[in-house]
């Protein structure tokens, strides 16, 4: 049997490095809040460890783990401080523990888009993001893009996701706040990832399965976003196709994003999900694919989608969906119904019923999504 555990946070924890590091306010809530969510991937064996009690036979707390043994531990996200909670419970088959920045850096998306065919339906080689070791180098970025007519530019820090870590500028204007930023983030992660601005018309992500030196393909999720880049939801279905994109097929894209894989980092000693985001955008009338906005070697919302995909009724559309307490979605308050097992109407929480600040769940319903 095997034993997960939701650390939301895991790029943080990577960046501090400390084994135990303390996480702050923000995402100490997400982590308590939504801790039952690695129930989507335990099989029928497997348990979740959750550091507050929850009520259920699946979930263990610390505890009853240390009196337990487990074949494999699968936090959300390898870290430092996942690994160092579980010190003292026996696990058969414990992952080596090394330093994990290698697979979390945003130099991968660099060193992946490097790799990957410029051009065509993709991003030409100018518009490939950069590798800002000093401000003024991420300062020249800004202005050069800007005076070839770009609609913005885009910083993100190293070490950071789901929309942690980004700013987006779409004037051509270096503020006060832009400066102080970059520097902190040079400061403390080492470089600022620099790229030019797209405008998105739908995210998408691509996962993948690294096991025994192979590498799986998982299926395709379509995924929302805020204007801010922070995860809304996506949409329960393992799609075959892209949708709104007729010039390239799923599997043509899983071939040529596994072909670049091979031959990144990943391949030394990583095991476990990994999960490559993608957008659709408009070039001047054209809609083209950006094939790496960024890679997640952990879990994420859109592969827990993937996995709740069995979950739904065949002919029901169904949303997941994270939100804070005071914005839910539309619908939230719709009775859940089940028809053989399966989810066919309504809202499923998939949270605790009272949670602090973040709940999470899927809203099923007749309507066609896409």
């Amino acid at each position: 049997m095997d034993l997960y555990f939701f650390n939301p946070a895991c790029e943080l924890e990577v960046a501090n490095g400390d084994k135990n590091y303390s996480l702050q306010k923000f995402p100490q809530m997400l982590e308590n809040d939504l801790r039952t969510l690695p129930l989507a991937f335990a099989k029928n064996d497997g348990y979740v460890l959750t550091l507050k009690p929850v009520q259920g036979d699946r979930f263990v707390s610390l505890q009853q783990a240390e009196n337990m043994e487990f074949d494999n531990f699968f936090p959300w996200g390898p870290s430092q401080r996942a690994f160092n909670i579980v010190s003292n419970v026996r696990i058969k088959n414990r992952p080596k523990i090394e330093n994990f920045k290698k697979f979390y850096s945003r130099q991968n998306t660099v060193d992946f888009l490097s790799m990957f065919p410029a051009g065509g339906k993709f991003p030409g080689k100018n518009e490939l993001p950069f590798i800002a070791k000093t401000a003024d180098e991420a300062f020249e970025f800004f202005r050069e893009k800007f005076s070839l007519n770009y609609k913005g530019v885009v910083f993100k820090a190293p070490f950071a996701a789901s929309g942690r870590g980004v700013r987006i500028f779409k004037k051509n204007e270096l503020t006060d706040n832009i400066a102080q930023w970059t520097n902190f983030v040079i400061k403390t992660q080492g470089f600022v990832e620099c790229e030019v601005y797209f405008e998105k018309l739908t995210d998408f992500s691509m996962h993948y399965t690294f096991l025994h030196g192979g590498i799986e393909f998982r299926g395709l999720s379509v995924f929302k976003t805020a204007d801010n880049g922070f995860y809304q939801s996506s949409y329960v279905k393992n799609f075959s196709e892209i949708p709104g994109v007729d010039f390239l097929f799923v599997s043509e894209l899983k071939e040529m994003q596994t072909e670049v894989l091979k031959k990144m980092v990943f391949m030394e000693n990583y095991s476990g999900c990994l999960g490559i985001d993608c957008m659709v955008y408009n070039d001047n009338g054209e809609k083209k694919i950006n094939p790496c906005v960024e890679i997640n070697c952990r879990n994420s919302m859109g592969r827990l989608a993937l996995e709740l995909s069995d979950k739904i009724k065949e002919n029901s559309s169904a949303e997941f969906f994270v939100f804070q307490n005071n914005k839910p979605p539309l619908g939230i308050n719709e009775k859940p119904v089940f028809e053989n097992g399966k989810l066919k109407s309504g809202f499923w929480r998939l949270s605790e019923e009272f949670t602090e600040k973040f709940s999470a769940g899927i809203l099923a319903t007749s309507q066609k999504f896409l």
